[in-house]
């Protein structure tokens, strides 16, 4: 089964399943605007609807976009697999996000056409503060325009509170390793991994690539960094202070130092491409800033990109200044790969 515009928003989350999984994948105080034309084709809603976090085509596409990757998962095209076991992953009722046991692996759509020979990966880490895992704007489409690119595209769900550093980081590192160890089973090339985050998922690939020898993780260096608007900095002055709190907690104190990421780059750091917004008002941009000055610093290949116009949380950036970061981005890495 696969949605498109011209279902209705009943239609689609009146299937149990899905029902069951859109917690895990989407923001649902999101669809409120939809709720009262809820029997309308989902094209027509969105363009009634009073929506405010995007526009009507993103909230149409990233209903669609959510709702197919589930019927992909449930239809065998793609697996979930829980971090660790590597066992097929399940979502209980109520979702908890908090909960460590809730970590996961989407892997690639399985394809009968894959590309001849071996493809570069792309392991997507959505931000959500260190407090949950935002999907819809950061995961879900990245991962399909990646596989439009001939990429094999996985989407990480790492923990986050109460869970604490280096939990999260550790969890990068672990999905690294189970592709490089598993690349023939996704046609994947173990040599061309490329971390992709954003926000705080930018800081978690960040400081994953920076202190992967110090956490015990010698074989799973990444072999490229893509950093999306990311929190990078402990600097009160322009830390988004929320995402360090909740990743260290208790050690916030002790730690927030080690985790200021500008001052973390090592020289075997991977090659990097790093981008964010002038206008943004969330986390700085002076954080995109400073990572890149580090990285200069320390004589990795990089590229930064900062665009005028579009602020936080944008994902792909569509109707926004920074609509053709992917398509610098994909360029590249096809340069330093």
């Amino acid at each position: 089964m696969m949605f498109t515009s011209q279902n209705t928003l009943n239609e689609i989350m009146n299937e149990p399943e899905l029902h069951r999984w859109f917690p895990v994948l989407y923001r649902m105080n999101l669809l409120q605007p939809l709720e009262q034309l809820k029997d309308l084709p989902l094209e027509e809603a969105v363009q009634q609807a009073e929506i405010t976090e995007m526009t009507p085509k993103r909230q149409q596409d990233s209903v669609l976009e959510t709702a197919n990757l589930i019927c992909e998962i449930l239809e065998g095209k793609r697996r979930c697999l829980r971090l660790y076991s590597w066992e097929d992953w399940q979502p209980d009722e109520p979702f908890d996000a908090g909960d460590p046991d809730n970590i996961f692996l989407i892997t690639p759509l399985k394809t009968d056409s894959l590309p001849a020979g071996k493809r570069p990966v792309l392991l997507i880490a959505p931000g959500g503060a260190y407090d949950h895992v935002s999907y819809r704007n950061e995961g879900t489409p990245l991962q399909k325009r990646a596989e439009e690119k001939g990429y094999a595209a996985f989407m990480i769900r790492y923990r986050v509170a109460p869970s604490r550093y280096p939990l999260p980081q550790k969890d990068r590192l672990t999905a690294i390793r189970y592709i490089r160890q598993n690349a023939d089973l996704y046609q994947a090339d173990p040599e061309k991994i490329t971390i992709a985050g954003f926000s705080a998922g930018g800081h978690l690939c960040a400081s994953a690539a920076a202190k992967y020898r110090e956490l015990g993780f010698e074989d799973c260096r990444p072999d490229a960094v893509v950093l999306g608007y990311p929190v990078i900095s402990s600097d009160p002055e322009i830390a988004h202070e929320g995402s360090i709190r909740s990743l260290l907690g208790e050690q916030f104190d002790g730690l927030r130092e080690s985790v200021s990421m500008e001052y973390q780059i090592p020289e075997d750091f991977p090659p990097a491409f790093v981008w964010a917004c002038q206008d943004d008002a969330l986390v700085p941009v002076e954080n995109t800033l400073r990572v890149s000055e580090g990285l200069k610093k320390a004589d990795i290949p990089f590229e930064c990109h900062v665009y005028r116009r579009g602020g936080h949380g944008i994902g792909l950036g569509e109707e926004t200044s920074a609509a053709c970061w992917s398509e610098e981005m994909f360029r590249f890495l096809s340069e330093v790969l």
